[in-house]
């Protein structure tokens, strides 16, 4: 009898919630601020947010917090790690609640290298690769034999801000390419843009919704991981133009 209780015991210690998209959320704002004294460098500000499976992934499920570990699952370390562009000078918890979703808030400081691909000194090309990142459901690319089981349904979603100096207006010239959508019943990607006087603002999200995908429907998280990759590798062309 004891055996059973206990076994039982640890069966609901690590019974696992059941949270979906709207709580296993992952937010990244990255604000770049672009130079034009000095565009081989510009400031970047990013508060990330986790929440649900997210935050407690990165807790380690009920660990002390440790500074140096949400580092490690940060946008920006990640990023940094893989890129020599991003320097980080800080990395700080702004916030975390202790009750569910568990929301997780951290700031991080850093300067980007050549955040831009100069055409002349009025046309600019920013390259949202530098900026965006997210977390994929890994597909191999053969042929599946057996249905697919994300982990977790969850969002992921990034915003970027450039902003340019008070006295210059800018025109995105490509925006109306680069805003699309793609749903189907597996989840959905989607790139927004806006252009502002003197501000680009980039929304995109990947969201999966299903906890199941049946081998035969596997071609509906394919179709949203292009749409990803496409989105991501996206640039913004901006034509600049200098008020007197």
């Amino acid at each position: 009898g004891h055996m059973k209780k206990y076994g039982q015991s640890i069966l609901d210690t690590f019974r696992l919630p059941v949270w979906d998209e709207q709580e296993n959320v992952v937010l990244n704002e990255l604000n770049l601020d672009f130079n034009t004294e000095n565009p081989d460098t510009c400031r970047l500000l990013v508060n990330s947010m986790f929440s649900g499976y997210f935050s407690q992934y990165i807790r380690g499920f009920n660990q002390l917090l440790h500074a140096d570990t949400l580092l490690k699952n940060s946008f920006v370390e990640f990023k940094s790690n893989e890129e020599p562009y991003l320097h980080v000078d800080s990395s700080t918890l702004a916030g975390y609640q202790r009750e569910y979703p568990f929301k997780l808030e951290v700031r991080t400081e850093a300067w980007m290298d050549h955040p831009s691909d100069i055409i002349n000194d009025s046309l600019l090309s920013i390259p949202l690769e530098k900026l965006i990142d997210y977390h994929l459901l890994d597909l191999d690319p053969g042929e599946r034999m057996l249905d697919y089981f994300p982990e977790f349904t969850y969002t992921d979603s990034v915003i970027v801000e450039v902003s340019f100096p008070e006295n210059y207006t800018v025109r995105l010239l490509n925006g109306a390419d680069l805003s699309f959508e793609n749903s189907n019943p597996a989840g959905t990607y989607r790139m927004e843009i806006e252009a502002g006087k003197n501000e680009i603002k980039v929304f995109s999200s990947y969201q999966v919704r299903r906890n199941k995908i049946p081998v035969e429907e596997i071609g509906e998280i394919r179709s949203l991981n292009q749409s990803a990759d496409r989105g991501k590798h996206n640039s913004l062309l901006v034509l600049l133009k200098r008020m007197e």
